[in-house]
C-alpha cells in the first residue's frame, strides 16, 4: 500500500515562505542592531539587554520557521489548531535560550494526557536543581573569575596563566549555558512534557564534528535539517559538501550574533570539520 500525500496548496506554500520571511527579518535587524553600533565606533549602551532580546528571537524564529515549513513543504506533520500553535511559540521554558523543540515533536506531547505525574514532578525538579547548582556553585563563580578580562590582562599575563584563564572561560560558558538547558528540561517536565536534551558531555569528545553532534544538540539538528540538508548535504560532490558545511557554520554564526568575532568563529568551525 503506498503512501499519498495531498498536494500542497499555493496559498499554504505563500504561507509558509511568509513565515520564513519575517522570523529572518526579526532574527537579522535585532543581530544587527547589535552588531553595527561595534563597527561605528558607539559604546554597546545596553549589551546585556541587547543580547537577551537578540537571543530570545532567534529562539523565537528557529521555532517559528520549524513549524511553517515542516507542514506545508514536507507534510509530515499533522495540522493543528491556533492554540496549539501558540502554545509551541509561547512555551516559557524554552522561550529564552532553547532547548529548540519542534512542533511535530511538541503537538502531540501537548495532546497527551501525563499519566505519571509522580515521576515527572520528580524528575523535573531533580533536573531544575542540578541546574541551579551548576549556574550558582561553578558558572558564576567562574564568570567572577574571568569577566574582568581585558586586553591590558591579556598582555601582560604569563603563559599559564592564559590557559588557566582559558579553561576556567571554557568550563564557565559549558556550565552556564547547560545549566540553562537543565532548568528549562526540568521546568517542561513539570507539566509532563519532556524536550530535547541539549549537551552530553561535550568536551569529552574527540573531533570537531563529535563536538557539534553533543553541544546544543538541538540547534546542530536544526541547522541539519534546515540549512545543511537543503543545500545537498553530503549528497552531491566533495567540493559542495565542504561548501555546505561551512555554510551551515555561518549561518550557525549570524544565528548566535554578527559580529566579527563571530564571523571568524564560524569560518573556523566551518573549515576544521571539512
Amino acid at each position: 500500500m503506498g503512501i499519498h500525500h495531498q498536494p500542497v496548496l499555493p496559498a499554504k506554500i505563500g504561507f509558509c515562505w511568509v513565515g520564513v520571511a519575517q522570523a529572518i527579518v526579526r532574527c537579522s535587524f535585532l543581530s544587527i542592531g547589535t552588531f553595527l553600533p561595534g563597527w561605528c565606533g558607539f559604546a554597546h549602551r545596553s549589551n546585556t539587554i541587547g543580547r537577551t532580546r537578540s537571543c530570545r528571537w532567534e529562539f523565537h524564529s528557529s521555532r517559528s520557521n520549524s513549524s511553517t515549513t515542516r507542514r506545508p513543504l514536507q507534510g509530515k506533520t499533522e495540522a493543528g489548531n491556533v492554540g496549539e500553535y501558540l502554545a509551541f511559540i509561547l512555551f516559557f521554558p524554552t522561550m529564552v535560550a532553547g532547548p529548540i523543540k519542534r512542533y511535530q515533536q511538541f503537538v502531540p506531547k501537548l495532546r497527551t494526557e501525563p499519566s505519571q505525574w509522580p515521576n515527572d514532578w520528580h524528575r523535573g525538579v531533580t533536573r531544575i536543581l542540578a541546574g541551579l547548582a551548576k549556574k550558582f556553585a561553578i558558572a558564576d563563580a567562574l564568570t567572577a573569575y574571568t569577566n574582568h578580562l581585558n586586553h591590558a590582562d591579556l598582555a601582560v599575563a604569563n603563559r599559564a596563566m592564559l590557559l588557566v584563564w582559558l579553561l576556567a572561560y571554557g568550563i564557565k560558558i559549558y556550565t552556564d549555558f547547560s545549566a540553562y538547558s537543565d532548568i528549562a528540561i526540568g521546568s517542561a517536565r513539570l507539566f509532563g512534557i519532556p524536550i530535547p536534551e541539549n549537551f552530553d558531555w561535550p568536551y569529552l569528545q574527540t573531533n570537531i564534528t563529535m563536538f557539534w553532534r553533543h553541544w546544543h544538540i538541538s540547534l546542530t539538528s536544526w541547522l541539519t535539517d534546515y540549512v545543511f540538508i537543503p543545500l545537498g548535504g553530503s549528497r552531491v560532490k566533495p567540493s559542495r559538501v565542504y561548501g555546505n558545511i561551512l555554510m551551515t557554520m555561518l549561518v550557525s554564526e549570524i544565528w548566535h550574533r554578527a559580529g566579527i568575532n563571530f564571523v571568524l568563529w564560524g569560518l573556523w568551525h566551518g573549515v576544521l570539520p571539512s
